[in-house]
């Protein structure tokens, strides 16, 4: 199933398809399986496949996400899981990925 001209998707139940979207949000009972490109993605289930996260990606205590992930920030509650093949910034161009990794190495 392919999902577009979506503002918000929230998830419930099981979801495999692919999707691009403002807003995804996965419910505590809910699972997506397939790739979805979103600008704020909320997950308290289960996401697994290709997820590039444009804003930021928040995982809740009860969330987690597995496959290639991609995001511009990052926000995990204790107890939430991340896995898989992770890259910060990828749709940054070349001069601010650097400037970037220089952001990472001040806050690390």
């Amino acid at each position: 199933m392919e999902i577009t001209d979506c503002d918000t998707l929230f998830v419930e139940g099981l979801v495999e398809a692919t999707m691009d979207a403002r807003l995804m949000e996965i419910a505590e009972p809910g699972a997506f399986k397939g790739s979805a490109e979103v600008d704020l993605a909320e997950i308290r289930g289960q996401f697994d496949g290709d997820l590039t996260v444009r804003e930021k990606l928040v995982i809740y205590s009860t969330g987690c996400v597995s496959g290639k992930i991609r995001y511009g920030k990052l926000v995990i509650e204790e107890g939430g899981q991340l896995g898989g093949d992770i890259q910060f910034g990828a749709l940054h161009s070349a001069k601010s990925a650097s400037a970037d990794k220089r952001m990472l190495v001040a806050a690390g």
